[in-house]
């Protein structure tokens, strides 16, 4: 018996919990901070997608039928040349904006003279620059336009690269002869769906193994051109579901080789998520599947 009235077995039993709370509490801290770590790291990365915040590894962009073509910021592959210190001071951060304004001067100097393509209307040069208003043969073809007009528009003011004038900012998603969306023709106005799942609805080929989360992972590995490629891989993607959905066949080479293959793994994956319990089933508007109306 100890003197405050406490058996031996009581002490070590209270010195056991008083352990194990202790063990609890550095593990909940652990826990904590671990939890806090990523989100942040969550937060961060979704600054890449402001354009007040965000950078351009590179652009891929396509005239007509022709082939792809890409324009990167160069100053990313120095990350390549063994120089991670530079990670964790402001030289990167000068280095990107370098490169990317760049980028950007090169992207809409080849469209600033996209007069010359011959499958472009014959206009006179001054007068199609000079004017403000639509341009006739000029449209732009994107999956979520908004998002990807103003981006790139948005970096362009921030790094004072001018502008062409036809770029359409201010073009509405019904503004056809401007913008054609794909996610709006086939989603409508409002909805949405990624040009991953859309492809694969139309039996069109899939993509390399890198997705847009993956970004600034491969650049940091030294993957540049694997970016590049998975850009370009897109813009033939896209060429290829606005083809199809304007009622134009696939080019050759591009995409048509796994079409039957890719539908029926889409469909079937369809077919996977489908209720098995039929009778219990319901359809989009919630009545029971076989039930008389």
């Amino acid at each position: 018996m100890k003197a405050d009235g406490r058996t031996k077995e009581g002490t070590e039993k209270y010195l056991e919990s008083l352990e194990a709370n202790r063990a609890k509490a550095i593990a909940d801290h652990a826990a904590a901070e671990a939890k806090a770590a990523e989100a942040a790291e969550a937060e961060w990365r979704k600054t890449a997608l402001d354009g007040s915040t965000g950078h351009l590894a590179c652009v891929s962009f396509a005239f007509n039928d022709e082939g792809v073509e890409n324009v990167a910021n160069e100053e990313l592959r120095l990350i390549d040349a063994g120089m991670p210190e530079i990670l964790v001071t402001d030289k990167l951060h000068q280095m990107t904006l370098k490169g990317e304004r760049e980028l950007l001067s090169e992207l809409f100097e080849n469209r600033r003279h996209t007069y010359t393509n011959p499958h472009f209307l014959d206009v006179d040069k001054e007068a199609w620059m000079a004017d403000h208003t639509p341009k006739p043969g000029a449209v732009l073809v994107a999956h979520h336009a908004q998002f990807d007009i103003r981006f790139i528009w948005q970096r362009a003011i921030a790094l004072g690269v001018t502008i062409p004038d036809w770029w359409p900012i201010d073009a509405r998603p019904w503004d056809r002869d401007r913008v054609q969306d794909t996610m709006t023709m086939w989603a409508g106005h409002g909805n949405r769906i990624s040009l991953d799942r859309l492809r694969r609805a139309l039996g069109i080929e899939g993509k390399v193994d890198i997705d847009g989360s993956k970004v600034w992972d491969a650049i940091v590995a030294g993957r540049l051109d694997d970016v590049c490629e998975y850009c370009n891989d897109d813009v033939r993607r896209l060429r290829s579901v606005h083809r199809k959905m304007t009622g134009l066949g696939l080019l050759e080479g591009n995409i048509a080789k796994a079409a039957d293959a890719e539908l029926t793994s889409f469909v079937n994956e369809c077919v996977r998520s489908i209720p098995l319990d039929f009778a219990n089933a319901t359809d989009a508007r919630g009545n029971p599947i076989g039930e008389e109306r």
